[in-house]
């Protein structure tokens, strides 16, 4: 009974739950999501509003009580953030310096748990710099071929930084995707921007280009 748009998320939120597992949230845990996009938004809800927390009985799972501060550059996908559970959200192109504000938001130290989901070389720098001692770095925007970073050696080795590229999903989390988006706990149809005809289709992936759009649910009966 889950209708086809919702059903059609399992893939990107099996490999977003595979994502949360990796990043080694713990109880408290300050997070910091880059990235408001399908992915960074589904990290949100997945880290805040996901059903059945017991943090004792699995300690790479997120309490309800993890503030998570999301960075993005558009003010309504920022909106959604904070109805899917965001503690704060921040228009990047009103900051000169995402590590810095991530400094003030904690006491000078960092987060301890960074996820990228940008894709973009230079946001994965910000990623990095944006991390606390001994903090653990989810690089899961997949940035283009052939592309390099610049770390900061000090900070890595001194600071004994934890980071790490994660990718695509498993069986497990894909059965545990499709359970969470049967449950109907998280609204995860405030994603779907809006419903096009088939023949609109061009269009639709131009406008997903200039972020206009976040998911389009493409209906090829629909009237035009």
């Amino acid at each position: 009974h889950l209708p086809d748009a919702l059903a059609s998320m399992t893939e990107p939120l099996a490999c977003v739950l595979h994502g949360v597992s990796r990043s080694n949230i713990k109880q408290g845990d300050r997070v910091v999501v880059i990235g408001d996009g399908a992915i960074g938004l589904m990290f949100v809800a997945a880290i805040t509003q996901s059903p059945g927390f017991d943090v004792s009985a699995q300690p790479n799972v997120p309490s309800p009580q993890s503030p998570v501060f999301l960075f993005g550059g558009n003010d309504r996908r920022l909106e959604i953030g904070k109805k899917l559970g965001a503690t704060q959200t921040f228009n990047y192109h009103q900051i000169s310096d995402i590590p810095s504000v991530v400094k003030e938001l904690t006491e000078g130290l960092g987060a301890d748990v960074v996820i990228e989901a940008t894709g973009v070389p230079a946001v994965w720098e910000s990623a990095i710099a944006c991390a606390r001692p001994g903090a653990t770095v989810n690089l899961f925007g997949g940035c283009p071929r052939d592309t390099t970073i610049v770390v900061n050696t000090e900070q890595l080795h001194y600071s004994e930084l934890t980071i790490k590229g994660v990718f695509h999903n498993t069986p497990k989390y894909v059965r545990e995707a499709l359970a969470l988006l049967a449950s109907r706990t998280i609204p995860f149809e405030l994603l779907i921007s809006e419903h096009r005809p088939l023949k609109d289709l061009e269009q639709v992936f131009q406008d997903m280009k200039n972020r206009k759009s976040i998911k389009v649910a493409m209906l090829p009966n629909m009237p035009s």
